[in-house]
This record gives C-alpha cells, structure tokens and sequence, in this order.
C-alpha cells in the first residue's frame, strides 16, 4: 500500500465537505474511521474512497489496511479552513501518477 504524504499524522480536514482519501494498493482497500467500515477495490492499482463530510471536531483516528498493511492515522482535526487545504491537497496530487 502507498498513501500521498499528505496523509499524516496530525492532518487537517475541511469541515461540512466531503474527505477524499484515496492511495496505491492490490485488491481490497479498508478504512476505519469515525467508527464506521468503508471499503472499495483498487483499479488498475490505484483507489479512492470518499468519505462523507464531518461536522468541526476531532481528533480523530483512521486505520487504512490494504495489502496485507495497516497505516494508523491519529490526530486529525476538522477544520473550517478551506482554501488552506485545496491549495495543500492540489500540490499533492500529481504525486500518484
């Protein structure tokens, strides 16, 4: 499993929107988070889940398994902050291609 970096530790999401998550891995993907199961299949070794949007709050905790893997993120926190993060996320996204 390869996740952007950007899907740390401590990470800052835009509250009342919905959270893309999305990374590389084979097979079947599994996110934890906010106590519910979310879950997909990779295409052509990549995928996406959308998470729905959360109210201002936190932290929170994901785990994120694919491959045999699990990556633990703790400490997020929602934001109302919008702008900050489209221009953080934007510069990230090429990063999977």
């Amino acid at each position: 499993m390869i996740l952007p970096t950007i899907f740390c530790d401590h990470m800052v999401l835009q509250a009342n929107k919905p959270i893309r998550i999305f990374g590389k891995a084979n097979g079947d993907v599994k996110i934890y988070f906010a106590g519910n199961k979310f879950e997909t299949q990779s295409t052509a070794g990549k995928w996406e889940i959308v998470l729905p949007s959360m109210s201002y709050g936190g932290p929170y905790e994901m785990l994120i398994c694919a491959d045999g893997e699990e990556k633990r993120i703790f400490g997020w926190d929602v934001s109302s902050t919008s702008d900050e993060y489209k221009t953080f996320l934007n510069a990230f996204l090429p990063e999977l291609d």
